[in-house]
């Protein structure tokens, strides 16, 4: 049986074998009229399925292949390959979500809170979160799909142009500044730029704009009265807006206002009517009179004949 220096000699030299198949056929292939190369294509001149480059070609879609080879050849191989499959993670990523916008806050973004809350390492430098998310199973689409869908749903991403984003911590602490001044309209104002990622719509009137975008108006409406009245309890909130304000087309702070101290009242008068029943007091059951004393039972039959003798004038 070889020894361990001639195995290790012979993974050497079968990942020198594929590197030079992948050249040769990259130099074959560069001769002939081809579509825009993906990357794989890049690496080497491995074929996508269906083009007739023999054992490249088999080579992408034999998984256990590729990463016997990587672990072979860690530095070489493996890295190309790891660099590969990161590309086409991020290429399928972007085509099902096609909201993300590839900017340098968004990517920030995602890679620290892949390092800080998945990797848990906050010594980690961004540059290598995508590595490291490789290693550990996390650079897949449907990680980044959910990291992605949680930051936008935290208002912590740049969206497209005209795209509705949530509002992060500090627009609304922004918008709830206005209403501690008693500039109610100017925060329904502020709450709608800032969904706008800072780009207020255009409008001609305050209507113009509740007819032209009824759900970010009712929205950012609910959102000032809301915070307007340091009083509500969550739990109320949530009572009210689905007893109330489900299915109304356009909300403005006024409607919410009328509906909402009605609602108050109806619940605080209902209340006091229920306080107001006196229930009778209910006979007494046939566990309770068992439960009587020999004395406490004669005096209830005394008292019973007695109301029976009255009842016979």
């Amino acid at each position: 049986m070889p020894n361990q220096t001639e195995l290790d000699k012979m993974a050497a030299d079968t990942s020198a074998m594929w590197l030079d198949e992948f050249d040769h056929q990259r130099a074959e292939y560069a001769q002939t009229k081809k579509p825009q190369p993906d990357a794989w294509e890049d690496f080497g001149g491995v074929a996508r399925p269906g083009r007739n480059f023999g054992a490249a070609a088999d080579l992408e879609n034999d998984t256990a292949t590729q990463n016997e080879l990587a672990r072979r050849d860690p530095n070489g191989f493996g890295v190309k390959l790891a660099e590969i499959r990161q590309e086409k993670v991020v290429n399928e990523f972007r085509r099902l979500n096609p909201s993300y916008v590839p900017n340098e806050k968004n990517q920030k973004a995602v890679y620290k809170y892949i390092r800080d809350f998945q990797l848990q390492d906050s010594n980690l430098h961004l540059d290598d979160v995508d590595d490291e998310a490789y290693k550990a199973g996390l650079w897949t689409v449907e990680n980044l799909t959910q990291v992605f869908r949680h930051l936008s749903a935290k208002g912590r991403l740049d969206m497209p142009a005209k795209t509705i984003k949530a509002l992060s911590r500090e627009e609304k602490l922004d918008v709830i500044s206005y209403i501690r001044t008693g500039s109610l309209q100017d925060a329904v104002v502020a709450y709608i730029t800032h969904s706008y990622g800072g780009n207020l719509p255009h409008y001609s009137s305050a209507r113009d704009l509740f007819t032209r975008y009824p759900d970010l108006a009712s929205s950012a409406s609910k959102f000032v009265f809301y915070h307007s009245r340091g009083t509500i309890s969550q739990a109320d909130w949530e009572a009210f807006d689905r007893e109330k304000l489900a299915g109304v087309p356009i909300l403005t702070f006024e409607l919410i206002r009328v509906a909402y101290d009605d609602w108050v009242f109806l619940r605080e008068l209902n209340k006091d009517a229920k306080a107001a029943v006196v229930a009778a007091p209910a006979p007494p059951s046939e566990e309770d009179l068992n439960q009587l004393s020999d004395e406490e039972l004669n005096k209830r039959i005394i008292e019973e004949q007695k109301q029976w003798r009255r009842n016979q004038f």
